[in-house]
């Protein structure tokens, strides 16, 4: 899949000429400078192959895309324009290189096994953890709206109850009585929706 997927320094051109090329092969911009053949079907693979390529090699192992990023490679939201979200472990810390560090967002977490998803070989946070993360650290606008999207989506079996479940379990909410109080709106809203009273 990243034999597919193409920027000016993988093309061995200067940015003007890849312009060119992007023109000339009416290539999909992804973001960050990567773009894909017309023809490639946008999928999850696609996208969370994208993402990895801003990793540097022998760090996928050590590293997962998470909130936004992950959000938008299992199909929910935008690219991401500006840096990427990642994670490392708490118990493994990651020092990236510079070029890295520009367009990544490092957070420390704590890696559990059924947190993550293996697409394409870049670990990327599932439904439940993107979501909780969305709540708990994404004050934007729209993050409660990209919470609705996974939880309306059929492609996964996160319920509104388990999420707000997970809310009250978890340990690394600062502001525990705002983040409960978003998460009780969201679901609130998507089992109105699923009755068909929204």
């Amino acid at each position: 899949m990243r034999r597919l997927l193409c920027t000016a320094e993988s093309e061995g051109v200067s940015t003007a000429e890849f312009r060119e090329v992007v023109e000339f092969e009416a290539l999909v911009h992804l973001h960050h400078g990567i773009y894909s053949p017309p023809h490639v079907k946008d999928t999850a693979l696609l996208r969370a192959v994208s993402c990895g390529m801003l990793i540097p090699e022998g760090y996928h192992h050590r590293l997962r895309i998470s909130r936004r990023a992950a959000a938008w490679v299992l199909g929910f939201g935008q690219a991401p324009q500006g840096s990427i979200d990642i994670d490392y472990d708490r118990n493994n810390r990651v020092h990236l290189p510079r070029k890295a560090a520009r367009l990544c967002s490092a957070h420390q977490s704590t890696f559990k096994a059924y947190e993550a998803l293996s697409i394409g070989g870049v670990l990327v946070t599932n439904h439940l953890r993107t979501a909780l993360d969305l709540l708990i650290f994404d004050e934007e606008y729209d993050a409660l709206e990209i919470v609705g999207q996974i939880l309306l989506s059929p492609d996964n079996n996160l319920t509104p109850h388990l999420l707000m479940s997970h809310v009250q379990e978890a340990s690394f909410i600062r502001q525990r009585q705002a983040v409960l109080a978003r998460a009780k709106n969201v679901c609130t809203e998507v089992t109105l929706r699923r009755q068909g009273l929204w």
